[in-house]
């Protein structure tokens, strides 16, 4: 499946709808979109996704359905700089799309009229957190110390139900360190030290819960929209 006119190579993706996906440069990227609204396809989606462990990266993906079936457009977005051409110039629908992978992901469009107003609930995470990106629920470091022995203040630590203390640092492996240090400085053990993982579960209550930041106004109406 491939987009009429685009010279990139397709690879076959996995599933029960006939798709392929390109991985392409931003020229490519806006020409594949160019293309897609000439031969007569449709933009299905718009998403990103957050492989910062894998390759230092995100990417930016579009799907657009062809006479064959779905073909996926990926561009790689630098952390250092998470912009990619915008697709709302070509296909009006796109834009809505792409305030929501700004709002989970921090992924912006870098040229044209560019919406830059939210499109998702805010009341469940704060401005300039992204509740997609890999580091949005940060790990909690527990470990014991004995009654009337307190960490550095600077951790934030505090003791928990169980008797152990908590903090869950912006930078794990910084705020381990930090730790471990402090610890070694005053000859105390940190035995039975954990770093807790949230879960899928714990992220949803996280962005559910009712203590939640305040939402921001709302923004005005849309504009209206046009078919491209």
């Amino acid at each position: 499946m491939r987009i009429p006119g685009m010279p990139q190579a397709t690879q076959p993706l996995p599933g029960a709808v006939p798709a392929s996906i390109a991985r392409v440069n931003a020229a490519a990227w806006s020409e594949a979109a160019v293309l897609a609204r000439e031969s007569g396809c449709r933009l299905v989606a718009i998403w990103g996704s957050d492989h910062r462990e894998r390759d230092g990266a995100f990417s930016i993906l579009a799907a657009y359905a062809t006479v064959q079936g779905l073909c996926v457009i990926e561009l790689p977005v630098a952390a250092t700089q998470p912009t990619y051409p915008d697709l709302s110039g070509v296909f009006p629908a796109a834009n809505r799309m792409q305030r929501a992978a700004r709002d989970l992901l921090g992924l912006m469009p870098e040229d044209g009229d560019v919406d830059a107003r939210a499109w998702l609930r805010h009341g469940a995470w704060r401005e300039n957190e992204f509740p997609l990106r890999r580091d949005f629920a940060r790990a909690t470091v527990s470990f014991p110390l004995p009654h009337g022995v307190m960490p550095p203040p600077e951790l934030g630590a505090h003791r928990s139900a169980d008797g152990s203390m908590e903090f869950a640092p912006q930078d794990l492996t910084v705020g381990l360190h930090e730790l471990t240090g402090w610890a070694l400085e005053h000859s105390l053990s940190l035995d039975g030290l954990r770093v807790l993982r949230p879960s899928l579960e714990d992220v949803y209550l996280q962005l559910t819960s009712p203590t939640a930041p305040t939402p921001r106004v709302d923004d005005p109406p849309d504009r209206p929209e046009t078919r491209g």
